[in-house]
This record gives C-alpha cells, sequence and structure tokens, in this order.
C-alpha cells in the first residue's frame, strides 16, 4: 500500500456514504433528550431527572450528538479502479487516497460477505488475530483483494457486478488470480 495524491483515469469509481436511517434516528434522539434537558432544566429553572447534571454539563452533553452527525455526515467510501491499481478513501479515517498497484495484488474478487460476522460490523474494521482489513459502509458485497506479502483486504461495494466486470479484466491483463491458493 502506497499513499498518493489522486487517481487518473479511473475506469471504475464509486462513492458510498453512510446513510443508514437508525444510525440518524439515534442521534435525533440524542440531541432531542439534550435540548429537552436544557430547557427544562435552564429556562424551566426545574431539575432534569433525579440526579441532574449541573447546567455546563448539559450544554457539553451537546457535543456527543453533533459530533456523532458530524462523522456519521463526513464518513464516506472513495474507491478507483485504474490501469495503474486500486485506490480508496475511507473519509474522515483516511487524509489521504490508500493506493494499492496491481503488481503487490496476488488475487482480486468480488465476494459475498457477512459483516458483522466476519469483521463485527460496518467501517473500518480490523480482524484480530488475522492479517486482513474491511472498510465498508453497507451491504454485504465487496472487493477481496489478497496481496503477495499475505496481507487480506475487503473493499464494500454497492456495485459488485459493476466493479467483477472491470476487475476481472484487470486480472487477465496482470495475471492475477481469481482465488488463492492458500485461502
Amino acid at each position: 500500500m502506497k499513499t498518493e495524491n489522486k487517481p487518473q483515469d479511473s475506469k471504475f469509481v464509486e462513492v458510498q456514504h453512510q446513510r443508514q436511517g437508525w444510525i440518524y434516528m439515534f442521534i435525533l434522539f440524542l440531541l432531542i433528550l439534550n435540548v429537552v434537558a436544557i430547557i427544562q432544566q435552564v429556562i424551566f429553572d426545574k431539575p432534569f431527572g433525579n440526579q441532574p447534571a449541573p447546567d455546563w454539563g448539559l450544554f457539553v452533553s451537546l457535543i456527543l450528538p453533533i459530533g456523532l452527525f458530524i462523522f456519521m455526515y463526513l464518513n464516506r467510501l472513495k474507491t478507483h479502479i485504474t490501469d495503474a491499481g486500486i485506490w480508496v478513501k475511507y473519509r474522515p479515517i483516511h487524509l489521504k487516497w490508500r493506493y494499492y498497484p496491481w503488481d503487490s495484488i496476488e488475487a482480486a474478487h468480488v465476494r459475498f460477505y457477512r459483516p458483522l460476522k466476519e469483521y463485527g460490523g460496518y467501517g473500518y474494521r480490523i480482524k484480530i488475530g488475522t492479517n486482513s482489513q474491511a472498510m465498508n459502509v453497507s451491504g454485504k458485497t465487496g472487493l477481496q483483494l489478497v496481496f503477495k506479502s499475505g496481507r487480506h483486504l475487503l473493499i464494500g461495494t454497492k456495485r459488485g457486478d459493476d466493479m467483477d466486470k472491470v476487475v476481472e479484466r484487470y486480472r487477465e491483463i496482470n495475471q492475477i488470480d481469481k482465488f488463492t491458493k492458500t485461502a
């Protein structure tokens, strides 16, 4: 893996956003709860709960739902496939593009996976006890890369069929296996 400036002449481009409604509903619930607590305790001078927090604590507690909202809104996975290799940027974790040249890849294929069972959910995941990572936003389809170094990386996609066609072309050009002999 290398960090590079920006992909050029992409043959496949996908940008995925974190848009699960239940997450935003939870954040909205936290925000409403905080606002109700502030209105009741600060404006109406009536303590919120049996052991009310200090007024300044209520204002500080607004940071959590607002911060979560900003993080989730900015959370996006960008994938580009070019003649040179595969480029990935998972915001807000990666500030620069991650570049994986074709000559560093031993095997590549689009596959179905179980995010919770295999990686513990969505996001930027490291599978403990293995040399495996995943970057996924939603769904159950991803590009499985196995590097010559033995490292594994799964990149989530919502456009599995389109990605598979492009990856198939580059597997043939770069003589990359579909599956590893060791996996």
